[in-house]
């Protein structure tokens, strides 16, 4: 008989005698086995044995999956953890195993409450590390999570001997060795770097208008993007921080102090330095300021590092969008007290119902910043609007629109840049024997606040020569000058280089408000350099996860009704007309036209003493007899009242500033508060 059995599973033989004998075990196939597995029970022992070593190998391939190469960074672990990618993974490497505990789980629907891919997935990871304590990549993803998000050392350890993070001490020495890559990374970088302005004012102008005038629906196509002058190529600009400095930075001494600090985190001596070559710094006034003042004090060292040899001051991009739109504001405030139309920017912000704002060359301190742009933004748009019903000819704005050629909307965009947006125009403003004085101080208004917001969306779009359009600054823009950076490689996500630096500080706050035995600065200075990587994981987490943030998240305010609002208050009161004996006139004082006062400013005294290379250098004559030689030939120059005190303002930008950036997740600031006062260090 068992000769019988052996002859029929021999390979070969009669073609019709095999197709029988397959025929019968799927016909038959199950009672066959269900008798042998009562007859011979060891057969379905030896069955079991076989899956059972099936699902160990599966296991096994999950194990070594999960356990990243000594070659793979935290940093690197960090960046490329997906679960979207893990889930498919998993199942192509350990059928067997997945097919099981899906039967296992009742093959939950797709629309279950619970992601059943989520949840094997989960425990899969949970079975890895139960083979070995290396094979722990998602337990160190979930460990960082924790971490950041505020959960206690008690937590973390009952989620760690579940299989489903890493220990609280070795979540804690992943965070060290994040800290070390990081370290390694920007010092490698800085090794790799060692060897290594009216059409588009125009375009602006076409740009609002098509977007808040209604019936240019149909024109939106032939705008075409902003004409290029000198645009960086898209990229994404990788951001190192440094660890934070228990320093005071408003003396010389303090700023020598923190340049050193910066320059060991960076391993740079002054041997190092000569190699490298210059290096930029961007910040305020008040950053260059101090910088000039320690070069000044040590001009004659020998010393590269200590008297900021390779220094190359740059202004802060941010600062000077913020200070040309306070410039803009405090011009053309006006008095706000005026009820008369066109008096200012003070009468349309009374007009929006805004609450009142501190501006004007005579504010008791800065203007704010937020407030201010966005009332710059709506009341551009407003005058833009309110130009097209001047100049399309027709009672019915909206109407004219939604008949209007491109070629249409081209003629009067140009009429209205050349009539309301130029100095041109005010020129023969002023050549009228009858002065216009609300008009004309629109028409100044308009130009600036253009100028403005050109220099935004240039910035934006990553074009340094609009910017420099704008600025007049510079001529050329090297390609590896990073005076704007882009975090996300995409269209119109550039920023500025200072205003990165103000996040960073930001950030760097708020874990500042840690308690107890937090309150460290050798943990401010580890943690502020891992940071954003932290902040990434937590992000990636809850992505893959599906938790809903807890924060508010920000959102674009629809500003049509203000826009509104204003343009048919501009044209009501023909603001932007030219009224002969206007009765506002009277109360209306003229505002400047800045460009002008600054086209003069150069041939000043001032400006001469200010600017001029002082090339004079300490000599000890040691004892010499009293002379009054030089006294009389000496140039008095102005008196010491006259010269200009220079009190520069450390401006601290609130939370509401830093939101006009849509990048930052600011909706995380509560996770990461509770993770500073809850993580023991």
């Amino acid at each position: 008989m068992a000769d019988f059995v052996d002859s029929l599973a021999i390979e070969g033989g009669n073609n019709q005698t095999r197709a029988k004998l397959t025929k019968l075990r799927q016909m038959r196939g199950k009672v066959i086995v269900e008798e042998i597995f009562r007859d011979a029970r060891q057969v379905k022992e030896e069955i079991k044995r076989d899956i059972l070593q099936e699902l160990s190998k599966e296991g096994c391939t999950i194990q070594k999956f999960l356990t990243r190469s000594s070659q793979t960074s935290i940093s690197q672990l960090l960046k490329e953890f997906s679960m979207d990618n893990l889930a498919p993974k998993l199942q192509e490497l350990a059928p067997t195993l997945w097919n099981t505990l899906m039967e296992a789980s009742g093959r939950p629907k797709a629309d279950a409450q619970r992601d059943a891919e989520l949840v094997l997935t989960t425990i899969c990871a949970m079975i890895s590390i139960l083979r070995s304590q290396k094979a722990n990549s998602f337990q160190a993803v979930i460990g960082m999570f924790l971490l950041t998000s505020g959960a206690s050392k008690r937590e973390m350890e009952v989620l760690h001997h579940a299989g489903l993070s890493l220990s609280y001490s070795a979540v804690i020495a992943h965070l060290d060795q994040l800290l070390k890559e990081a370290k390694e990374t920007y010092r490698k970088l800085l090794g790799q770097c060692r060897r290594s302005f009216t059409k588009s004012h125009r375009w602006q102008l076409k740009r609002i208008a098509l977007e808040r005038i209604k019936g240019f629906g149909h024109l939106h196509k032939h705008l075409g993007a902003c004409p290029p002058i000198d645009p960086i190529n898209l990229h994404v600009t990788e951001q190192y921080p440094l660890p934070a400095m228990h320093l005071e930075e408003s003396s010389i001494d303090s700023t020598i102090q923190v340049y050193e600090q910066i320059m060991r985190n960076l391993d740079m001596t002054d041997e190092a330095l000569e190699k490298h070559g210059l290096m930029f710094t961007d910040g305020d006034l008040l950053t260059d300021s101090l910088i000039s003042k320690v070069e000044g004090a040590h001009r004659n060292t020998d010393q590269p590092v200590k008297g900021m040899k390779g220094c190359i001051r740059r202004p802060g991009l941010f600062h000077g969008k913020v200070a040309g739109c306070r410039m803009t504001i405090n011009e053309h405030w006006g008095k706000p007290h005026l009820k008369q139309p066109g008096s200012g920017l003070g009468w349309e912000n009374n007009l929006l119902g805004w609450k009142p704002m501190v501006a004007g060359w005579q504010g008791s301190k800065a203007t704010e910043w937020k407030p201010a742009h966005e009332l710059l933004q709506i009341s551009l748009a407003a005058h833009i609007v309110d130009g097209f019903c001047i100049f399309c000819g027709q009672d019915n704005l909206e109407v004219w629109a939604e008949n209007a050629t491109w070629e249409n909307f081209e003629n009067v965009s140009n009429n209205v840049y050349k009539s309301l947006f130029t100095t041109k125009a005010y020129d023969k403003l002023k050549k009228k024997p009858y002065r216009d004085t609300v008009f004309e101080n629109n028409v100044l208004y308009n130009r600036d606040a253009l100028c403005y917001i050109e220099m935004v969306y240039a910035i934006k779009g990553g074009d340094i020569g609009r910017v420099i359009n704008v600025l007049k600054v510079l001529a050329t823009f090297p390609e590896k000058l990073s005076w704007l950076v882009n975090l996300t490689g995409k269209a119109d996500g550039f920023k500025e280089v200072d205003l990165l630096q103000e996040h960073q500080n930001f950030w760097a706050k708020i874990i500042f408000s840690a308690k107890g035995s937090n309150r460290s600065w050798e943990w401010l200075s580890m943690i502020t350099i891992c940071i954003f990587e932290l902040r990434n994981a937590m992000r990636t987490v809850q992505n893959s996860f599906k938790i809903s943030s807890l924060g508010v998240s920000h959102t674009i305010p629809d500003m049509s009704k203000e826009i509104e609002t204003l343009a048919k208050a501009l044209e009501v009161n023909k603001v932007q007309e030219y009224v002969k004996d206007r009765p506002e006139n009277n109360v209306v004082k003229p505002v400047r036209d800045l460009l002008e006062e600054g086209a003069r400013y150069p041939n000043t005294y001032k400006a001469f003493g200010k600017f001029r290379e002082d090339r004079r250098t300490a000599v000890n004559l040691g004892m010499v007899d009293p002379t009054t030689e030089d006294a009389t030939s000496a140039d008095p120059g102005p008196a010491d009242e006259e010269l200009e005190s220079w009190d520069y303002e450390t401006q601290e930008y609130t939370e509401d500033d830093l939101w006009q950036d849509e990048e930052e997740p600011y909706e995380m600031l509560d996770r990461l508060r509770r993770f500073i006062n809850t993580v023991e260090f």
